[in-house]
């Protein structure tokens, strides 16, 4: 796919093209004879393709590293080759961050699903090991992405069940208690004449 980049380690075989547009290529060979040079110790892929947003810088750099080599400026190449490494670590640093977090929020949304769902299964501990974090970096992350805390949210889940378990069954309130996840029948009703400002009755 286009923006597509691959560091090949010596001696790997390789072949490439484009299946479906017209390619377009950059490339430069270089054998990293110090670590600081090497791409894994910078945190980039080796014989794995990724995929860059800086397509046009990639251009201008291996111009100039080109450019260096036929005047066997090898220093200022070197340091030119480095930038770029460095620029593409980065880069590839600050995307698998996104991920990260893209995924974290994903993993709260479904929470949040199952929560809703059956309220009564979830406490605040069961629902920071679901996310794997600690319960205070759980409670601040999950009001960071939902503007609730989770305590509250719980407490809604477990309102909004009770609210619909009341108007579309015969249970009893010590029925709608327990099935809600609250502690006992009477905290239940204190809990929904606070919020609604009637009895379940």
């Amino acid at each position: 796919m286009p923006h597509a980049c691959i560091l090949y380690s010596p001696n790997e075989p390789c072949h490439y093209e484009a299946s479906s547009f017209e390619m377009v290529h950059d490339y430069v060979c270089f054998l990293p004879v110090e670590e600081k040079y090497n791409p894994l110790n910078l945190g980039l892929p080796v014989n794995k393709l990724f995929y860059t947003d800086m397509g046009h810088k990639i251009t201008k750099s291996l111009e100039t590293i080109n450019w260096l080599q036929c005047f066997k400026q090898d220093e200022k190449m070197s340091s030119e080759l480095f930038n770029l490494l460095k620029m593409l670590a980065e880069e590839q640093h600050l995307h698998q961050k996104n991920n990260t977090h893209r995924e974290s929020a994903e993993k709260f949304e479904q929470l949040r699903l199952l929560i809703y769902e059956n309220p009564k299964n979830w406490d605040i501990i069961k629902m920071a090991t679901y996310v794997n974090l600690s319960r205070s970096r759980f409670s601040v992350k999950y009001k960071s992405i939902f503007g609730v805390t989770a305590v509250g949210d719980l407490g809604n889940a477990r309102m909004c069940l009770a609210k619909r378990l009341l108007s579309t069954t015969d249970l009893t309130c010590h029925n709608i208690a327990a099935e809600c996840g609250y502690e006992g029948t009477s905290f239940f009703m204190r809990k929904f004449k606070s919020q609604t400002g009637v009895t379940p009755n």
